[in-house]
């Protein structure tokens, strides 16, 4: 069996979300550029982070699936 994976070159894309809700309660929020919430930051990052560990564990999905018929 053999996996192929195209489009690793680049950096997914990824968006700053307006909105976040934290593990430990509350709302963090970002309207625009310029004004944000005091937490947001700090969210924001974990935001990456798991969206990070995510896109890791989504290639090993694809590079271990592999199946001979």
């Amino acid at each position: 069996p053999m996996v192929v994976c195209s489009g690793l070159a680049g950096a997914p894309q990824r968006f700053s979300d307006q909105v976040i809700w934290p593990q430990d309660g509350g709302v963090e929020v970002r309207p625009n550029k310029d004004l944000r919430s005091a937490g947001y930051e700090a969210a924001d990052g974990r935001e990456r982070h798991l969206a990070w560990c995510e896109q890791i564990r989504l290639l090993y999905v694809a590079c271990t699936r592999a199946e001979s018929r």
